[in-house]
């Protein structure tokens, strides 16, 4: 009723899902091909560094306006307003916030009684229709407004280079920007899911890291010295440098462990009978994975609600969360390797040149931070006191060096309203 069963995550396996699947894949499914992204990925964690130095009680805005920059100008070529409220970063995050009410269990009486959805709006408890109706419409402007801002651009000789306009190239062959209606519905609600699954998820992520370094101020020193020895203060660190950094690519295990984005996965069904454990489990049975208890069970990974990087290291080397974080089968997230690399960017670069400890309160005290959850689909951290500075005056400096280096370009929200009059 919302729009949200046109999203690759939740169709059934038909030609649909395959040709939407495929199109995402060949951008970004490899991590060959997600690197073409990397440029927007480093100016974007560049961007959040510089704020967060000049702003850093603004974090929790800091860290959506990252994630929305990053996978906006991934997919659709688009830099979001750098000074005010974006009005497309606005408008996808209303939609994400409808997705992650919609599929709260148990909230929705149709999902339970679907044939509620065919009664008149006007009867008592048929609220839900309106509701529907609301979010419909805000997954199709959603849709069609970053779509058409491609297009004009294209049209105009003055796009970047994005999924969008590679899809667009790829699907047009005389041209035109003429092309077949499912083609077209193909590349506008892959593109939605691509923000979907990598903006609110990456967020809510580097959210819970930043809520961990409070938490754990000895996980925090350790990865800072192991980014000191192997990169120094001179620079920030970059891709290259992972391989080299083996503790700080560990936290980024463990912040994606220790707080599952996504407590309930996504459900599957089987297509044929399992049996498992001594029960049968039916062909067509709807399966919920339980991600939260797989980064949960101590029997797997002890100490669980401890943020231990070293659990992913030698000897103790637990498996690692993006065996399941990510999805399972022929679901599993497409978009996995862009992810990886937007947080390993992100928390060592905020590891290198910053330090984020307990706020006090009037008194001097240290405040403790709670981990919270905010309910949804995407589980959110709640936020929590906190403070930042940089950590020495040669980081200042090269923070400094950074925000001198960054393009100064504006944003390209006036060019929606073109789209959009």
């Amino acid at each position: 009723m919302c729009g949200f069963h046109k999203w690759i995550s939740f169709m059934q396996y038909d030609p649909t899902w395959r040709q939407h699947r495929k199109a995402i894949h060949q951008q970004m499914g490899t991590k060959k091909t997600a690197a073409q992204f990397n440029d927007a990925q480093d100016m974007e964690t560049r961007r959040l560094l510089v704020r967060l130095t000049e702003d850093p009680k603004g974090l929790f805005q800091h860290i959506r306006s990252e994630a929305a920059a990053i996978i906006l100008r991934v997919t659709y070529g688009y830099a979001i307003n750098p000074h005010e409220p974006d009005p497309l970063m606005l408008l996808i995050d209303t939609m994400m916030d409808n997705f992650s009410k919609a599929f709260v269990p148990a909230c929705w009486v149709v999902d339970s009684i679907p044939l509620l959805r065919f009664l008149p709006s006007w009867l008592p408890g048929m609220s839900f229709k309106t509701t529907a109706a609301d979010w419909l419409r805000i997954n199709h402007q959603a849709n069609d407004v970053p779509y058409a801002f491609v297009q004009q651009q294209m049209q105009k000789g003055t796009h970047r280079p994005s999924y969008v306009s590679q899809q667009i190239e790829q699907s047009t062959r005389d041209g035109t920007l003429a092309m077949d209606r499912d083609v077209e519905d193909t590349i506008k609600w892959t593109a939605s899911v691509m923000y979907g699954g990598g903006s609110d998820t990456t967020a809510a992520v580097i959210s819970a890291f930043f809520q961990a370094m409070v938490m754990f101020p000895d996980v925090q020193a350790k990865a800072q010295r192991e980014i000191d020895t192997v990169v120094g203060s001179s620079r920030l660190p970059e891709l290259q440098d992972q391989d080299q950094l083996p503790y700080v690519s560990a936290v980024v295990k463990e912040a994606l462990r220790w707080f599952p984005i996504t407590p309930m996965g996504v459900s599957h069904v089987n297509e044929e009978e399992i049996e498992y454990a001594g029960f049968t489990i039916p062909k067509g049975s709807i399966i919920m994975p339980a991600t939260w208890w797989f980064q949960n069970d101590p029997q797997v990974h002890a100490n669980p609600s401890s943020f231990e990087p070293e659990r992913f290291m030698a000897p103790r080397n637990e498996p690692d969360p993006a065996q399941t974080i990510f999805g399972h089968g022929r679901r599993v997230c497409p978009g996995r390797f862009l992810a990886d690399m937007s947080l390993f960017l992100t928390l060592s670069r905020v590891l290198a040149v910053l330090d984020v400890r307990k706020a006090v309160d009037k008194s001097g005290q240290p405040i403790d931070a709670k981990l919270q959850f905010q309910p949804g689909m995407i589980s959110r951290p709640a936020e929590f006191p906190f403070y930042i500075a940089v950590r020495s005056p040669s980081h200042a400096r090269l923070v400094q060096d950074v925000a001198s280096l960054l393009p100064k370009e504006a944003g390209d929200d006036t060019l929606l309203d073109l789209v959009t009059r």
